[in-house]
């Protein structure tokens, strides 16, 4: 790939476009977190490895979205750099959670963050299933899950 020229510009709509994919992932890495550090159980010696890629990980997707704030991010070579360093960051907070679970699965953490997600994910199913209305018919008689055209949907 050629490294663009230190003048050529990105269009606004483009990064504007960057700009959310960054900030909504930035959200769920910081929803991760913040759930992880007020689940009730007592913290171990384990817990801070994966704490410490979180950390950075997330530090990083932040100061890329500071980048990416900027007026000069607009400059295809700032924009290439906030780039990689977002999956950078990435990276190093999916590691976090891998190592987090791995923990959990294996049974040396005490904080049990798989169990609450397992357990948060039946709730939210069962919610789902309670709140569900009724298949209604489709005009050709078949019911909505399995539409035939687009009136059907």
């Amino acid at each position: 790939m050629s490294e663009p020229q230190t003048d050529e510009k990105i269009d606004a709509t483009f990064r504007n476009g960057s700009l959310t994919a960054t900030g909504i992932i930035l959200g769920f890495s910081l929803n991760f977190i913040s759930l992880w550090v007020s689940n009730p159980n007592d913290w171990s010696r384990v817990d801070l490895l994966p704490m410490a890629f979180l950390t950075v990980g997330i530090a990083i997707q932040v100061k890329v979205f500071a980048d990416l704030l900027a007026r000069d991010s607009l400059l295809a070579v700032k924009y290439d750099r906030a780039r990689r360093l977002f999956l950078i960051g990435l990276s190093i907070v999916a590691i976090g959670m891998g190592i987090a679970l791995l923990n959990d699965i294996l049974g040396l953490s005490s904080m049990r963050m798989f169990r609450v997600t397992v357990a948060a994910v039946r709730r939210a199913v069962r919610r789902l299933r309670r709140n569900r209305p009724a298949p209604a018919s489709a005009p050709h008689g078949r019911s909505r899950s399995s539409a035939c055209c687009l009136r059907c949907r």
